[in-house]
């Protein structure tokens, strides 16, 4: 296999790169395809949905507190009654599943399959989704990917955040709709969060590049981590009633 040495503005010029463009991975940096990679992610899951659980009981007892030195009064057992009353539980149950779910589908291509095809120093050539290749009479070796230089490759890394957001928004919605039901002003609050962090992810990948964008992808997954958390206070709510 032939490997050739160059700088690219792909990512890191100390690395071996393929005649294709793609970077060369030694068999050792790459992630297996064994249980154990889908038993890590899983767990990972289950630590995501802890943290927002941890985080749906501080903002709710915040909350409560707001309430006292406000002299505002809020009955969420009203709605509590509701759900008992027709058996939604189950309902905020799938929702928790369902929001587990996005996370995996999302999570599945970059834990298990993206450190098989490029390393973490690989720059904006991990804006990615898909590495495409030419077919037919005199197709050349090279993989096709975005343009990451200058404006276009702005206005490429803009509308990939775009997508990242359609992959999560379906989720989030249905989170703020129940979990709004039944405490509306921390379903407003981490509906913000999400919404502000989708702008930071956005801009900063636009305008930084890949790794900027953590800072807004970091604050979206915490707001919707906490909502699917007071999903699960909710149903543990409802249960001791």
């Amino acid at each position: 296999m032939k490997v050739v040495k160059q700088g690219t503005s792909e990512g890191d010029s100390d690395r071996d790169w393929l005649p294709s463009g793609l970077p060369l991975l030694k068999e050792s940096e790459k992630s297996d395809l064994s249980t154990a990679q889908l038993v890590k992610l899983f767990f990972i899951l289950v630590v995501e949905l802890g943290i927002g659980v941890l985080l749906a009981v501080g903002a709710l007892a915040a909350s409560e507190r707001y309430a006292i030195f406000s002299g505002r009064t809020s009955n969420p057992g009203v709605a509590l009654d509701v759900i008992q009353k027709f058996e939604l539980e189950y309902l905020y149950i799938a929702l928790v599943i369902l929001g587990r779910t996005v996370s995996w589908v999302n999570m599945y291509p970059m834990v298990v399959w993206k450190q098989r095809v490029m390393h973490m120093k690989a720059g904006n050539l991990r804006a990615n989704m898909q590495i495409f290749k030419m077919i037919g009479d005199g197709a050349g070796s090279n993989a096709i990917v975005l343009e990451t230089e200058g404006d276009v490759g702005g206005y490429n890394r803009a509308n990939r955040s775009l997508t990242h957001m359609v992959e999560n928004m379906a989720a989030v919605l249905v989170l703020m709709l129940a979990v709004g039901f039944v405490y509306p002003l921390l379903a407003c609050l981490f509906t913000t969060l999400w919404c502000f962090g989708r702008v930071s992810h956005q801009m900063g990948y636009a305008t930084g590049g890949y790794g900027k964008h953590g800072a807004g992808f970091g604050l979206s997954a915490i707001a919707s981590g906490a909502l699917q958390g007071l999903c699960c206070l909710i149903v543990w709510k409802t249960i001791l009633r």
